[in-house]
């Protein structure tokens, strides 16, 4: 058997039947689903996928796949069924769908509490349980660096009106209830709120939905606060630029070193702080791979 053959018999060989519970994004699974379903029967086409779905037409399905369209609650309901989902797993994907489609942050956040309610708890923590909570509600990370700060007070209404009002102060008690239930927040020997542990950070190739909500929020937060906030107090820069997959390993460990480079600065220097910042760094790709247009 030559390379040539050998490289056939991979090529022919079945993809592996996707799980809807690994996925952040419900096209993406449509896409891997459309794959397996073609890999175990190559006359399978997006045209006998629309009719099991009951569409009059195919392009329907594939605009959705392609992010061109979305999908209606009724629609959804068709799709799970062509897609012969067990009960649980059809009301994961069409709140997937849900969440990935809703156009308003609140309506985002509440199907990503459905979410973690209905993915199995087994797949659910790739963080220790406690800390977990901690990434998915941006808040609980901002109020507990806003306990760092020198002129910090524990008074919700101050606290609430320091975060402009994004929270209420009812909401930011419980807040630092569950901080301290999460050994994140303390009470000193005089009854003050303190830091009761170092920075905590998300695993760096954390790629669970959880982790991802949380990366989204921050994103679309500082894209709301961004004209409000004067350009002495922000930075934003960017580069666009073109470049190998095989360096992509080398950049992510420049940005995660910078990262720790702001740390170092930020612990050595004098510690009356301001205010509680936000320091992204991002590098998402803009174009569409050439393998991916194959």
């Amino acid at each position: 058997m030559d390379c040539s053959d050998l490289n056939e018999k991979r090529d022919n060989m079945p993809i592996k039947k996707p799980n809807i519970y690994d996925y952040k994004d419900f096209r993406v699974f449509l896409k891997d689903f459309y794959e397996h379903k073609k890999s175990l029967n190559p006359s399978f086409s997006t045209r006998i996928f629309a009719q099991k779905a009951g569409f009059g037409s195919h392009s329907y399905l594939k605009m959705v796949i392609d992010g061109k369209r979305n999908l209606s609650l009724k629609s959804l309901k068709k799709v799970g069924k062509a897609l012969g989902l067990e009960k649980d797993e059809a009301s994961f994907f069409n709140t997937l769908a849900l969440y990935n489609q809703a156009a308003v942050e609140k309506d985002k956040d509440y199907y990503f509490q459905k979410l973690i309610e209905l993915k199995p708890h087994k797949k659910l923590f790739k963080l220790e349980k406690d800390k977990f909570a901690y990434f998915t509600n941006k808040y609980l990370v901002i109020i507990r660096e806003l306990v760092a700060l020198p002129h910090f007070t524990e008074d919700y209404e101050w606290m609430s009106e320091t975060l402009g009002g994004q929270v209420s102060p009812d909401d930011i008690k419980k807040c630092v209830e569950a901080l301290m239930r999460l050994n994140l927040l303390a009470r000193d020997k005089e009854g003050n709120l303190i830091q009761a542990s170092g920075t905590l950070e998300s695993p760096v190739d954390a790629d669970s939905l959880e982790i991802f909500n949380y990366h989204r929020s921050i994103i679309s937060y500082v894209k709301d606060v961004m004209i409000a906030v004067p350009q002495q107090n922000r930075e934003i820069i960017s580069i666009t630029i073109p470049m190998s997959e095989s360096i992509l390993p080398e950049i992510k460990a420049i940005l995660r070193k910078c990262r720790d480079e702001v740390i170092r600065c930020i612990n050595q220097k004098d510690k009356s702080f301001d205010d509680v910042f936000q320091v992204n760094m991002q590098m998402v790709p803009v174009t569409k791979s050439r393998k991916d247009q194959r």
